[in-house]
């Protein structure tokens, strides 16, 4: 049963020879870098890529482990056909053996089955072996394939996590760049309101320095006048002036001839 569920298992063999090659001929060193590059171009998320690894080392592993059991099977194969006789040479024995002893009908028939007996001891230690060979792989593979299954399980766990880290981090980084952005609007509109008043300070203070301007410019044209008129006043004034020296004098002109008058008559 083991021999036959490893046949069913592995693939089929070349013919036989004294010295098997150790790998397949066109085996599995043309189709792992086809596998590796099918899963390099589809491996899109790292769910993904981690079945693929899982996959890819579950058929190495399986490769591997079938490879001596091969070998050994072959060596089987040589043994059983080494040690079983030809049909040819078992009819020839019985024709000699029933010819010879014809009083005993019984004794080619043992003579006959002997070499069957035979032979079936001489593969029952290589069947029995290749049943241990085939159960301890069966074992180790379930082993790998469990460990594997662990492997992608935390790994499949730990992708989940950096996944929800990486959201709650886009979430975080989203919130700030809201809150960034929301406090640079906030200060753009406040330096514009600023600006906006500077610019209407500035407005008011030109339209009150205009008219300070003017209203200089007015008393300095009114100043000037009142100059003049000074000037102008100062000079009646010296006129008048004038005018009362010389009444003096003639007053005292007068007085003098009407003494001289006065003192005639």
């Amino acid at each position: 049963m083991g021999y036959h569920h490893l046949l069913l298992l592995s693939p089929p063999a070349p013919p036989p020879s004294v010295f098997p090659s150790r790998f397949p001929p066109g085996g599995g060193s043309g189709r792992v870098p086809t596998a590796v590059s099918a899963s390099a171009n589809t491996a899109r998320s790292p769910t993904v890529a981690v079945d693929v690894a899982t996959g890819r080392r579950a058929v190495l592993l399986v490769g591997v482990s079938v490879l001596p059991l091969l070998r050994l099977r072959d060596a089987a194969a040589q043994a059983t056909a080494r040690a079983q006789p030809s049909t040819v040479d078992l009819v020839t024995d019985r024709a000699d053996v029933s010819e010879t002893e014809g009083t005993q009908p019984e004794e080619p028939e043992e003579n006959l089955l002997q070499p069957d007996v035979e032979g079936s001891s001489s593969r029952n230690p290589l069947v029995g072996l290749l049943n241990a060979i085939a159960i301890i792989a069966s074992g180790v593979f379930a082993g790998l394939l469990g460990t594997s299954q662990q492997e992608k399980k935390a790994l499949q766990s730990t992708i989940s996590s950096m996944e929800a880290k990486l959201v709650e981090n886009e979430a975080a980084m989203s919130m700030l760049r809201e809150s960034y952005e929301k406090s640079i609007l906030d200060e753009q509109a406040e330096l514009k309101k600023q600006a906006r008043k500077f610019q209407e300070e500035e407005a008011s203070l030109l339209d009150q320095l205009a008219s300070s301007r003017k209203t200089v410019a007015s008393l300095t044209e009114e100043v000037q006048k009142e100059k003049e008129l000074v000037e102008q006043l100062n000079l009646e004034i010296d006129e008048l002036k004038m005018s009362i020296v010389q009444t003096e004098e003639d007053r005292h002109l007068f007085e003098g001839k009407l003494k001289e008058k006065t003192g005639d008559a």
